[in-house]
């Protein structure tokens, strides 16, 4: 049986480089960041600067329908489980219009996927050591890139939708790019904050403060390339201190990225 749980964080501008996790079942490498609910605004972002687990390598679902002439991807791929439990996310897939992100565990494989309005099925095989419920987001960020965050507990794993598959995002050591959740000492939550009304990605690390009740809040923001198949600690921004049970604090210690619905593991 598994329960689902959340919390996530980012490094500080000391820990910006990746860091080896031996949390949950071997997870390449570990880059704190942290989110809070969806559709939650970090209220410490300004219009120019408001405010990732472990998987096995991409199984994805794919055929050679050609693209339509829309962008989106074309119907076909594959079928989703007849178990999945599934919630309405951002546009994953360029055709304007919102998606469907699913999670499934038959006991033997443990699936992440994609169901584009147009029809399209794609999919991934994911892992963990973690006896929890898995959890994922997902959105289309201001520069174009589609993500999807999956959590399962301990870390999130990034992963992005690149020509109608889903891509684990790599590193800069060419490991699956991951937010430490609060479990490991360089992050504790992952969100996608506004910047210019546009989604950015950002990782969050919460640390207590002099005054109790309150914790140090650092956001860094995650630079994405090659459409979402790489990404790189960008700028770190102090919050400053904010109270345990303000919305930063709740940002700071979650998995969200906008108004993205949750897809929850169902429990087997």
């Amino acid at each position: 049986m598994k329960t689902a749980r959340v919390a996530a964080a980012l490094a500080p501008a000391l820990l910006l480089a990746l860091t080896a996790c031996g949390a949950e079942s071997t997870p390449q490498n570990v880059t704190g960041a942290t989110a809070g609910p969806a559709g939650v605004a970090d209220p410490s972002a300004s219009a120019d600067d408001s405010e990732s687990s472990t998987t096995s390598p991409a199984e994805s679902a794919t055929d050679d329908s050609p693209m339509p002439a829309d962008g989106g991807c074309p119907e076909g791929g594959g079928k989703v489980p007849a178990k999945a439990a599934g919630a309405q996310v951002g546009d994953l897939d360029g055709d304007g219009a919102k998606d469907e992100l699913w999670l499934a565990d038959n006991g033997n494989k443990r699936r992440l996927g994609v169901r584009t309005a147009s029809g399209r099925v794609m999919s991934t095989v994911f892992q963990s050591g973690s006896p929890q419920s898995a959890v994922a987001v997902a959105n289309r960020l201001g520069d174009g890139s589609a993500i999807i965050l999956l959590s399962t507990g301990r870390t999130a794993a990034l992963y992005a939708v690149i020509d109608c598959e889903i891509v684990a995002t790599k590193d800069k050591t060419g490991g699956q790019y991951t937010f430490d959740l609060g479990f490991g000492s360089y992050g504790t939550g992952v969100a996608c904050p506004m910047a210019n009304d546009k989604l950015y990605l950002a990782g969050y690390l919460a640390t207590a403060a002099e005054r109790e009740g309150y914790e140090n809040i650092t956001r860094t923001r995650i630079d994405l390339s090659e459409e979402g198949a790489r990404a790189d600690n960008g700028t770190v921004a102090e919050l400053g201190e904010h109270g345990n049970d303000s919305a930063s604090a709740k940002i700071a210690h979650g998995v969200s990225c906008g108004d993205s619905g949750t897809a929850e593991e169902p429990v087997s």
